[in-house]
């Protein structure tokens, strides 16, 4: 295995520096594959929360960074550049604290850089559909709220657009992995960033991110998390500033095997990979598999004879797609879900016990008799959990599938022309797939918004740029100049 770097200092980096937190009391990072303690992090206090924002705020009102497109260019490129450089260091740090396998995390780091690039040649296409008098303008000070699962890539696909428009940032990574976050603005600084532009606040949720939410200075709040945090943070926000709150909230994603299903090996391989790929940590997991009841033996079959492929193993080592869960509270949780699915007439074909240890490891999982009220069929798992519903006709089919509060994720499966057009049309989703040739993935260059429970908003390519931007009607008239704004609908 490979050593694991030191880590002695994981306090708030503001205004281009690292600091102290105000609150000398700080948790313990573990790692979660071998239950061993990495390093202290901070639980945070409110004044880190202030000093951050007011640092953002001082380097907004600057005007250095949001008028100055060609530095903000420059600076993002560099940036780049820095995390190709470091991307065996930024793996290490997002395995060591979550689980996710090196190959993963070191893929991720190597295509987030490519994804920068896009995203900068994006850029001259955000004022292209303003209309004379109006124009698209930064919103001021966002904060960007980032989960535990895949921490660097989805901190970086969410403050780089955010800043890349002339925002400044103050980043809330979360206390299971904060290690990335605190390189990621170590780099940024080192790219050219000015001091205030990128905030890192490391720090508990209930401590950091609250009083982030809450701040009056702040303009915009960016969110991935889950359904629970999610409706915190816009309770806190509704209660205080009323600020636009952008959320990813996580998915219930339906697999549906058409009646005309295609190869039945191609949809096992495709089905497996989607829910246990990252121990089925990711928001688009296929962890419902709705099938038609003429294929539902036989792909059931299928998929119990690729089980052992995708069992949980040492994230560092080659070739492993799936590590343990995130941590020892997370692996209760999921195992508590399977045990009421067993407890509401749910039976284990696969998997449902903890792996005896060290490490937070928890088997694919395959749950056959899984009916539409079951609470494993309604609420995300977030684990490598597969429930199994068969269904009488494909208007059934999609009924089933529909039938949650989420709309992030959706793929479909046929070999009929027409049951693909059914299926394409019927599904409802953010991110429609049919007959992929791997599992579905979102394509962080393309937009979509979340439907129901999944979120609110839009992220992802040109569409999300603008999201982070406010439409003012800019009146100039003589020597006067009047602004009044209103705020971007996406």
């Amino acid at each position: 295995m490979t050593a694991e770097p030191s880590v002695t200092d994981l306090g708030p980096f503001i205004d281009g520096r690292r600091v102290g937190s105000h609150d000398d009391r700080t948790t313990v990072s573990v790692n979660p594959a071998t239950e061993k303690e990495l390093w202290q992090v901070p639980v945070g206090h409110p004044d880190d929360v202030d000093d951050a924002v007011l640092a953002a705020r001082r380097a907004f009102d600057s005007g250095r960074w949001r008028l100055d497109t060609d530095l903000r260019v420059e600076c993002i490129l560099r940036l780049a550049d820095l995390i190709e450089q470091r991307s065996a260091e930024i793996a290490m740090l997002d395995t060591l604290e979550v689980g996710i396998p090196l190959e993963v995390t070191t893929a991720d780091a190597m295509g987030v850089a490519a994804i920068i690039r896009e995203i900068v040649g994006l850029l001259p296409e955000v004022d292209a559909d303003a209309i004379a008098p109006s124009m698209r303008l930064p919103r001021g000070v966002v904060a960007v709220i980032a989960p535990w699962n895949f921490p660097f890539f989805v901190a970086v696909t969410k403050v780089i657009p955010t800043l890349a428009v002339g925002n400044t940032v103050v980043l809330k990574p979360t206390e299971l992995a904060s290690a990335s976050a605190v390189l990621l603005a170590e780099m940024a600084h080192a790219a050219g960033f000015p001091a205030g532009v990128l905030n890192v606040v490391p720090g508990a949720g209930a401590v950091v991110g609250d009083a982030l939410v809450r701040h009056p200075m702040v303009d915009q709040v960016n969110l991935t998390g889950s359904l629970a945090t999610g409706r915190r943070v816009l309770a806190a926000s509704a209660e205080s500033t009323l600020v636009p709150v952008l959320t990813e909230l996580g998915g219930k994603s339906a697999q549906v095997v058409g009646e005309h299903a295609p190869d039945l090996d191609t949809v096992a391989d495709a089905v497996a990979a989607s829910i246990f790929w990252c121990g089925g940590q990711v928001c688009t997991a296929g962890s419902r598999l709705i099938v038609a009841e003429q294929h539902h033996d036989a792909l059931v079959a299928k998929l119990l004879d690729r089980v052992e492929q995708w069992t949980g193993a040492d994230p560092m080592a080659p070739g492993v797609q799936a590590g343990p869960l995130g941590s020892e509270a997370h692996c209760a949780s999921v195992h508590a879900m399977v045990a009421a699915a067993v407890d509401e007439g749910a039976v284990v074909r696969a998997g449902g016990v903890p792996g005896p240890g060290p490490g937070y490891f928890y088997p694919p999982t395959i749950l056959t008799g899984v009916e539409s009220h079951h609470r494993v069929f309604q609420d995300e798992v977030f684990g490598p959990v597969l429930s199994v519903t068969p269904y009488r006709s494909l208007e059934h089919g999609i009924e089933l599938a529909n039938d949650t509060v989420y709309g992030l994720a959706a793929t479909g499966w046929s070999s009929d022309p027409d049951e693909t057009r059914r299926l394409a049309a019927g599904l409802r989703a953010a991110w429609v797939t049919v007959n992929p040739h791997l599992a579905p993935t979102n394509d962080l260059r393309v937009g979509a918004e979340s439907l129901g429970s999944s979120g609110s908003g839009v992220e992802g390519g040109l569409p999300g740029l603008r999201a982070a931007t406010r439409l003012a009607v800019v009146a100039v008239g003589g020597a006067n100049i009047s602004t009044t704004t209103q705020e971007d609908q996406p």
